[in-house]
């Protein structure tokens, strides 16, 4: 969980949403589960769009 933690700090620092990322713990033999997480995350990843990168990034980062 610490590295998923790092991860988002690191992504957010790229200016990736939070919502463009998503964690589930699903077992193998959750087919349906995984199915509908999928199609809920796509659905979601529609709804917000193409990923536009942030002004500060593109430019080189702050400072």
């Amino acid at each position: 969980m610490r590295r998923y933690q790092l991860m988002m700090k690191v992504l957010e620092q790229f200016g990736v949403e939070k919502e463009r990322v998503r964690l589930e713990w699903i077992s193998a033999a959750e087919g349906s589960k995984f199915a509908q997480t999928v199609k809920e995350f796509t659905d979601q990843l529609r709804e917000l769009g193409p990923f536009k990168q942030k002004d500060e990034v593109a430019a080189g980062g702050e400072g």
